[in-house]
């Protein structure tokens, strides 16, 4: 049986692909701030002409009838509260703060 972990690794891999052959440059993946409070995590961070994207990644096995709670439900407003907190940091760290940015959500279900 599939860990949570490995679930949502192999989803974030999914994700890196799908991104790259649409024209997006993985910048990082798992960004966490590293002083201070831990305020979460970024699952990729990504760039796409002279916009920065923000990638959470969720993904879910659909049960054996096909069907399961879709795994983009899972992100929820505290989650892009969170985000909102963690992005800002890496935009400050980088020194991308003249940079556009957008949010976004890679849903990847496995049957």
């Amino acid at each position: 049986m599939e860990t949570a972990q490995s679930i949502g690794e192999k989803g974030e891999n999914v994700a890196c692909s799908y991104l790259e052959k649409k024209g997006y440059r993985i910048l990082t993946r798992n960004y966490a701030n590293t002083k201070g409070l831990r305020l979460g995590e970024i699952d990729i961070v990504a760039e796409k002409g002279h916009e920065i994207i923000f990638v959470e990644v969720k993904a879910a096995f659909l049960d054996g009838n096909g069907e399961n709670r879709l795994p983009e439900w899972q992100v929820t407003k505290a989650k892009l509260k969170k985000m909102e907190k963690v992005v800002s940091l890496y935009l400050r760290e980088k020194r991308l703060l003249d940079r556009d940015y957008s949010f976004d959500v890679v849903a990847v279900t496995f049957g």
